[in-house]
């Protein structure tokens, strides 16, 4: 096959892989520019935005997607209303509470435990994954009286209250901390059919707390106050727009534009050689496309690779991968203006007078 001018399109990917090899230390340096910029995007880019997305399952796991529920005059919730909450679509996990008083252990006296009682679910927003041994109606101990008083799943707790003794038999150990802290210390007994609550829990999945926001605050039949359960303040969609690795693309691709062009550049007397042979525009063009995939995207495929495989361990989650993978689709796309901005940069050329090296 032969363009117009009479050059084979094979011995031009030939001419162009031999241009390589001649000017080797230009061509390493060119090719580790291009290596560098593309691993730098991915460990950049993947580095910061794992702390972001770490801040951001921390300020979760704190409760930062829940919504307390209380009534605004004196009363109660309905406690199936807040149960009904469950298969509102967005949401995690609801449940109300009913009772917080305190207690104490009859096997420690000295310590100071809290009674919490309300609805199945309340343990799903307060424990989050927590994980089942048992059913909903079991009791839920908080990790430090377990390790306070030495308590397993199936033990029997009794428990010194205002209104005597009570006996409780453990059937859930949460794994982790509950969003509150003060939880560590508490006993939940759920109750099934409870009717009323003194307030309302809600977790919806991040992607829908504001659409679910709306819905609660015409949820119950009554003036209600709705407020975070925490006031922390995590990252947010405008965290990940300004993070600073958002200018790695364009910086890695100003680079290795400007690469390819010196490359070019320090080549034009040859250009000018094929421009006397006969070498028209459009094979000049790909001839700089033949000398750009050598030079510039096969280095940063390389790059791209080794980074990710290096990278691994922050390579966790959607977000990370999706950032990654759109700052070097930036730099890729750009990068194929190099052979037309590389032919561009040439200019006019005196053949003769770039032959005498003028």
């Amino acid at each position: 096959m032969t363009g117009r001018s009479g050059f084979r399109l094979r011995d031009l990917a030939i001419e162009s892989v031999r241009n390589v090899l001649a000017a080797r230390g230009l061509s390493v340096v060119t090719a580790a520019v291009a290596l560098f910029a593309s691993a730098a995007i991915v460990v950049g880019t993947a580095f910061e935005v794992h702390q972001l997305s770490g801040k951001y399952d921390e300020f979760v796991a704190a409760g930062g997607n829940v919504s307390l529920i209380t009534p605004i005059e004196e009363g109660y919730l309905s406690a199936a209303r807040c149960e009904e909450l469950n298969v509102l679509p967005g949401v995690i996990s609801a449940g109300g509470r009913s009772e917080f008083s305190g207690v104490h252990p009859a096997l420690a006296p000295e310590v100071t435990a809290w009674i919490v009682r309300g609805t199945p679910t309340f343990a799903d927003v307060m424990w989050p994954n927590l994980s089942y041994g048992g059913t909903r109606s079991s009791v839920t101990v908080g990790s430090y009286l377990v390790d306070r008083l030495g308590l397993t799943a199936d033990s029997w707790l009794r428990l010194d209250t205002p209104d005597g003794t009570r006996d409780l038999q453990v059937g859930q150990i949460p794994l982790g901390v509950p969003r509150d802290p003060t939880y560590d210390r508490a006993i939940f007994v759920p109750e099934v059919g409870l009717a009323e609550v003194d307030s309302c829990f809600v977790e919806a999945e991040p992607s829908a707390a504001s659409r679910v926001a709306k819905v609660l605050d015409g949820w119950f039949d009554q003036r209600v106050g709705i407020s975070p359960f925490t006031h922390e303040i995590g990252p947010t969609d405008n965290d990940l727009v300004t993070r600073l690795s958002r200018f790695l693309p364009f910086g890695a691709l100003f680079t290795v534009l400007a690469m390819f062009v010196v490359w070019i550049r320090a080549r034009k007397a040859d250009y000018a050689l094929y421009q006397l042979l006969g070498m028209q525009a459009r094979t000049r063009l790909f001839f700089a496309s033949a000398e750009y995939l050598l030079l510039i995207l096969v280095p940063m495929s390389i790059g791209s690779l080794v980074a990710l495989v290096a990278a691994r361990p922050l390579l966790t989650g959607g977000l990370v991968l999706s950032s990654v993978s759109l700052d070097l689709a930036v730099l890729a796309s750009g990068s194929l203006l190099a052979p037309t901005i590389g032919v561009l940069a040439l200019g006019r050329s005196d053949v003769v007078g770039e032959l005498k090296g003028r």
